[in-house]
């Protein structure tokens, strides 16, 4: 019996840890406003829970489970490592130390950009159009179904049929076409084309009427095919136009943006206008120190029900419906106040782990400075899983010395280097590092002869990058850089 005992103890632990585990996995996806409201809600629920009364002590000089923090910075590295051999070797070795602000804090907000998604945006627009009801679930459908970059991908035929089906909504090839057509005529110029000469003439179209202009409109509705060729030559001996009349067209097709939907911030990122960022690194001289905003209240169990509770444990008479719902709501305040610290002991470690592998980057601000960075580097370094690591930095941001990052901004994958002379071995550096180096080929080129892609590799793997030519263009791409077709001059006369 004993052994059985034990077995069942064992289960029903392991239970509870994996509810706890599921629990906080779901807040740890919550960012700065969504955690406070749910706060807000539990408090507001459970009444053994009430807001801890805050005296004036020096708050900032404590960690998150407030006990004081005053390790150097190298007792806290290396007791991220096995031994001296494991740790990363640093140009200098700044300083960290844990912080804690609260609500009624002074805390200066900064807007940030990018926080309003595509979505979000066109949706507030479509509100604004004389549509009718069912006009208006059209709308919202096809702004369901634009990619990142503003593109619709989807024929009117198809989010027809899905209205159809899924919403029960009778609705035509037709009727989505003619909502179409007036989201087209929305901000920004160009959104939901179907491809890259439909977003480039619904914009050209929106520009200041010229002589310039009409060429350009001719140029991508009528050339497109020789044009998107580079077959340059062709398609002005075909319009009969001068070298001149030509560059001032290309001109205007430089102002277009071939992604319309880039200036906002991915479907799923939006904050409502500003960003409340979860963390704050600050430098001061050599040294960084990282802060987790404790934006909700400090919570403690409710004085009266702390008291009934002690009378329960200690035999005193109590009715049994009012023992079970007391120790009922002091159980349930008890686990979330738990299930609150974990939270803010996690979202702390994985912050202070990204700090300290990308520490050359927040000393200098310099992007080329970052390292490759996965999530299970995080989990490894932190002993958490993968998934946490993913919730932790989903949809957290951090206010940096250069400005409001997304946490997911310090990952990149690794692009291995080529051993330039005999004897040196392969090395890996981050993603960024060579988007920063293309950035650079791209300024420097001769704009009479752009570098395509596949020249844009090669140089690339001429300074030691191993990286194909998708790769490249994927970057391109990334950094908002125009093929080399649209990116060419001709020179003056």
């Amino acid at each position: 019996m004993a052994k059985q005992h034990l077995v069942t103890e064992q289960k029903t632990v392991q239970g509870q840890n994996a509810v706890m585990q599921r629990e906080l996995g779901q807040v740890l996806e919550k960012n700065g406003p969504e955690f406070e409201e749910y706060v807000e809600n539990e408090v507001n629920k459970n009444p053994a829970l009430e807001e801890k009364s805050r005296p004036d002590d020096d708050i900032d000089k404590r960690t998150e489970d407030g006990s004081d923090f005053n390790e150097s910075s190298e007792d806290l590295q290396r007791r991220d490592y096995r031994d001296d051999d494991d740790r990363p070797t640093m140009p200098t070795t700044p300083g960290y130390r844990a912080g804690n602000r609260s609500a009624d804090d002074e805390y200066y907000e900064p807007t940030a950009v990018a926080t309003e998604t595509l979505y979000d945006h066109l949706n507030a627009q479509i509100r604004e159009l004389d549509l009718t009801p069912k006009q208006i679930t059209i709308a919202q459908n096809i702004i369901g179904n634009l990619n990142n970059k503003g593109y619709l991908e989807r024929t009117a035929s198809a989010i027809a049929d899905d209205l159809t089906f899924y919403e029960s909504l009778d609705t035509s090839p037709n009727e989505v076409s003619v909502v179409l057509e007036q989201i087209r005529q929305l901000d920004p110029a160009g959104v939901a084309a179907s491809n890259l000469q439909e977003c480039f003439l619904l914009q050209l179209q929106r520009m200041t009427e010229s002589p310039a202009n009409t060429l350009a409109r001719q140029i991508v509705s009528k050339y497109w095919e020789p044009f998107s060729k580079v077959q340059f030559d062709t398609v002005m001996r075909r319009m009969n136009i001068s070298q001149s009349q030509w560059r001032a067209a290309i001109k205007e097709i430089q102002r277009t943006n071939p992604n319309p939907g880039s200036n906002f911030a991915s479907t799923g990122m939006n904050i409502g206008g500003q960003i409340t960022p979860d963390f704050v690194v600050e430098l001061e001289g050599d040294k960084l120190t990282v802060t987790l905003r404790n934006s909700a209240p400090q919570l403690q169990i409710a004085e009266t029900y702390d008291i009934e509770d002690k009378r329960i444990r200690n035999g005193a008479p109590i009715a049994p419906k009012e023992r079970k719902r007391i120790r009922y709501c002091v159980n349930n305040a008890r686990h979330f106040l738990e299930l609150l610290k974990m939270r803010q002991q996690t979202l702390f470690d994985t912050m202070k782990a990204i700090v300290q592998w990308q520490e050359k980057y927040f000393l200098t601000g310099d992007e080329a400075c970052l390292k490759p960075l996965r999530l299970k580097d995080i989990a490894d370094r932190t002993g958490k899983d993968v998934s946490t690591i993913s919730r932790a930095t989903n949809n957290k941001y951090v206010d940096t010395p250069y400005g409001i990052k997304p946490l997911r901004f310090f990952f990149s994958e690794g692009i291995n280097t080529h051993p330039l002379m005999d004897g040196v071995e392969t090395t890996e550096v981050s993603s960024r590092e060579v988007m920063s180096q293309l950035k650079k080929l791209v300024e420097e080129e001769d704009k009479r002869h752009p570098l395509s892609d596949t020249a844009l590799c090669a140089r690339l793997n001429e300074m030691g990058y191993a990286i194909a030519r998708r790769t490249v263009a994927k970057y391109r791409e990334q950094c908002g850089i125009l093929p080399s077709r649209l990116r060419k001059q001709l020179p003056e006369k």
